[in-house]
């Protein structure tokens, strides 16, 4: 081992340290450590003026991450449209994982639909849709034909932008066949529950908005976190879809009440027995790993 002598100057007398050559380790004689005067740290005062300044620094750092997340809450500028309509939106959503051709067929499929019925639209409601009082019809065939009817242009509308938004989410996620399976027994059981509220009514039930809360509810309990956005004013507000599907539950519930008392031309009984399925088949197959 080499070692080599290394001066250090200290008040009064200056004093010889030997180093390793090799590791670098300082190796005190006797009485040498104690010769070493004790080192004291004496912290410098920061001036007022550079306290202010990285004051600042930070203010305009937490505003920035601050406004980040703002922006991050903002949905595409697409979603205006909707939104002026009072229609939810996804805010920052995944890409699909596969094309939802299920989804797509259902949307043709009540597209041409309305193109052969609007023009009859009293005669094929009274044809087609589902009537209580006779559930039977055409050997059952009105528990899903009345989901492919709508009543005027922005009844139609409003039920596809829904089945666009949640069913190609949910389909992505379950696969088309189980997809297919939901929705249309969730159009069934909305068809039920409507029935149950007034088994004797001869007034049809129409639209897909029975078989969409199907939709609507399996897409909540699989994507608990996913943010919607709405427009207020002119100020979007987030919320999870969790937090959604409750205000909805509660919502309809709402709507089931007075149409049981005889008001309204919604039904929310049809709507809560589509949900009603979706809750089923979400628990059923939702991912474990939410």
């Amino acid at each position: 081992m080499t070692m080599i002598e290394v001066p250090v100057l200290l008040v009064g007398h200056p004093l010889a340290l030997d180093v390793c050559a090799s590791c670098y380790c300082v190796w005190f004689d006797p009485r040498e450590l104690e010769a070493v005067p004790p080192f004291r740290y004496e912290p410098r005062r920061i001036p007022q003026k550079v306290k202010e300044a990285l004051a600042m620094l930070e203010v305009e750092r937490l505003g920035k991450l601050a406004a980040k997340a703002e922006d991050d809450d903002i949905p595409e500028p697409w979603a205006v449209l909707p939104a002026f309509f009072q229609l939810p939106v996804e805010v920052d959503p995944d890409e699909l994982e596969r094309k939802p051709w299920a989804t797509w067929l259902f949307l043709f499929g009540i597209f041409l639909a309305a193109i052969f019925s609007f023009p009859q639209a009293s005669k094929a409601v009274a044809l087609f849709g589902f009537v209580p009082g006779e559930p039977f019809r055409f050997g059952g065939l009105s528990f899903l034909s009345y989901f492919f009817l709508h009543a005027n242009l922005f009844h139609l509308l409003g039920n596809m932008y829904f089945l666009w938004l949640f069913g190609s989410r949910v389909e992505d996620s379950v696969g088309k066949v189980r997809f297919v399976v939901a929705l249309l027994a969730g159009a069934v059981l909305a068809a039920i529950i409507h029935a149950v509220g007034d088994p004797r009514s001869s007034i049809p039930l129409i639209g897909a908005s029975g078989g969409i809360s199907t939709a609507i509810v399996f897409y909540c309990l699989q994507f608990p976190r996913e943010r919607l956005g709405v427009l207020v004013v002119t100020k979007w507000v987030t919320f999870p879809a969790i937090v959604g599907l409750v205000f909805w539950f509660a919502l309809q519930a709402w709507i089931a009440y007075g149409q049981l008392k005889g008001f309204g031309h919604v039904s929310a009984l049809a709507h809560l027995g589509g949900g009603l399925a979706g809750l089923f088949f979400g628990l059923l197959w939702r991912d474990k790993s939410f």
